[in-house]
């Protein structure tokens, strides 16, 4: 890993302590926008005010806690990639808490973490099921969910908003796209936060403000410790699929962030790197865990805090201690954490209309970042479709008999199941084969949707490889170079008469060519083996793209 030109603080340094602490507290508040996630799940549980307070603290702690763990080498990833309460287990956690309270919140929150982390050593594996413009159909679905719980909460569907509580909401999102389209900076970045001050300041000036939640928050202490929640743990079988949709949703977010990450913290990168990714996900999993057992909602990392970092020129790990260092000590102030729960339900409304667009855009961006196939229209089409028939006749699904209704919980899930479906029964026949002539790859292997980086790595690849069996007399005749493509891997395959060739975990181990070892080092194929079938010699090499 060679540092790029453009950090002032890269992984290993460490700011001066003024610098440290002012950096901190930008990536704390950062991570403290999300809070509107509790506030929005507690209601729905029918918490006291008091309660309510106490699960913003624990879940300022376990921000604090999942920062410092996903920083460390040993327990996560070691990058600045901090966490946030995320909207994706938002609508999963919502109906949870109606049916049972946060103890099913709690216990079900506990059941996504262990399964993200079961995930994690399943990634590899996953890649060939999951492409990206699969990913990008599940974020969709999220910014879908997230957003239409936002209009509900803005208009006030059940007809309890006034005009002045709808304008504050507007106000808000108003004020989030325009800092987001015309800031700059930290100023686009905070746009989330400075929306919400807009819309509660008009609150505030038109005299809005609930006066019960008012006097609640005067209540609160200034100063004070959190206590463990005394919910207890529930868990109902209507409610494991979508937090395991949830979790696996996580765990794609999680690895795109992290890659995002490595790649800013590396002037030579190439691809991801596998272990450190695995590690992140599996430190997001135990923080969601942790959530879970004290009664807040799941997490994630934050992609506006690799934002922030890139834009800064500061990505030192050590900054995510600091931010974790304000976190605890913004749990110590419930009269802080009061003041969250005096925000109107339209001014929350409106700040999850935004996170729903943001994740929209996002999963768009990678739903097209490839040419789409009559396979990827209807895959994504179809699911779409599904996952909003959920939203718009919920009645004919609620009445669908066991265990099909547990399948078709939210829009979300149904999409991504459906998705899922429809993948695994449309790749049917959908592998490409070709042979290169004189290592040329043919015309139509040409129009593969393959990144060119991949496949300028696998012409050098095969000539080396060609050059080791020839030289070392390994071959008698010709080698046979096949490529093939079949959406989610890239693979090449060398055939010829003679002694197979002898390849260690990372390289060719025997006869020794250093020079292609570390080629293969550098490239870091996904898939690399030497075996024999049918009397011939083989090499495969496997990119999963």
């Amino acid at each position: 890993m060679r540092r790029p030109p453009g950090l002032i603080y890269a992984l290993d340094d460490v700011p001066p302590l003024g610098k440290l602490t002012l950096m901190g507290l930008q990536q704390a508040v950062l991570q403290s926008i999300f809070l509107i996630v509790p506030i929005l799940v507690t209601h729905s549980a029918g918490l006291s005010f008091a309660d309510r307070q106490n699960t913003i603290s624990l879940s300022l702690v376990v921000l604090a806690l999942g920062s410092a763990m996903q920083a460390n080498r040993r327990t996560g990833s070691g990058m600045l990639t901090p966490p946030v309460l995320t909207a994706t287990y938002l609508t999963a956690s919502l109906q949870a808490a109606k049916l049972a309270g946060m103890a099913l919140v709690a216990g079900m929150t506990m059941v996504a973490g262990a399964a993200e982390i079961a995930l994690a050593a399943l990634l590899k594996p996953l890649r060939s099921f999951l492409p990206t413009y699969l990913c990008g159909l599940i974020t969709v679905a999220v910014g879908f969910d997230v957003g239409l719980v936002g209009v509900d909460e803005l208009l006030g569907m059940q007809g309890r908003h006034t005009p002045l509580d709808i304008a504050a909401g507007m106000v808000t999102l108003s004020t989030m796209i325009g800092f987001s389209v015309w800031g700059r900076n930290m100023v686009r970045l905070l746009a989330p936060m400075l929306g919400i001050l807009a819309g509660a300041s008009l609150t505030v000036v038109t005299g809005q403000l609930d006066p019960q939640r008012v006097a609640d928050m005067q209540q609160a202490s200034w100063v004070g410790l959190p206590h463990l929640p005394a919910f207890g743990y529930a868990l109902r079988e209507e409610c494991f699929i979508p937090f395991l949709v949830g979790a696996l949703a996580c765990a794609l977010r999680t690895v795109g962030v992290l890659a995002t990450a490595q790649k800013i913290n590396d002037a030579d990168y190439q691809r991801p790197e596998t272990t450190g990714i695995t590690r992140g996900v599996v430190a997001d999993g135990a923080t969601t865990l942790i959530a879970g057992a004290l009664a807040s909602p799941g997490v994630a990392a934050s992609p506006s805090s690799v934002a922030i970092s890139e834009t800064t020129g500061a990505t030192s790990r050590v900054i995510a201690y600091a931010a974790g260092a304000w976190l605890l000590l913004l749990a110590l102030l419930p009269r802080l954490a009061a003041s969250f729960l005096v925000v109107p339900d339209p001014v929350l409304g409106g700040s999850f209309v935004y996170m729903g667009a943001t994740l929209f855009s996002s999963g768009l961006k990678m739903v097209t970042a490839r040419p789409l196939d009559i396979r990827h229209t209807m895959v994504i089409g179809v699911a779409v479709m599904l996952g909003l028939a959920r939203k718009v006749t919920p009645s004919f699904f609620e009445a669908l008999p066991s265990p099909w209704n547990l399948f078709s919980g939210s829009l979300l899930t149904l999409t991504t199941l459906s998705g899922l479906a429809l993948f695994a029964i449309l790749r049917i026949g959908s592998k490409q084969t070709a042979t290169m002539v004189q290592m040329d790859l043919p015309e139509q292997a040409k129009k593969w949707p393959v990144p060119e980086a991949i496949r300028k790595d696998t012409q050098e690849m095969v000539g080396r490889l060609v050059r080791v069996v020839q030289d070392h007399h390994l071959v008698s005749g010709e080698v046979q170079v096949d490529v093939s493509y079949d959406e989610t891997s890239y693979a090449v395959e060398l055939t010829y008469t003679g002694t197979p060739l002898v390849l260690a975990q990372h390289g060719v181990s025997e006869p020794s060519d250093q020079g292609l070892f570390e080629f293969l080092e550098q490239i870091q194929p996904d898939e690399l083996q030497s075996f024999e079938k049918r009397g011939q010699s083989r090499v495969k090499v496997v990119f999963a793209l």
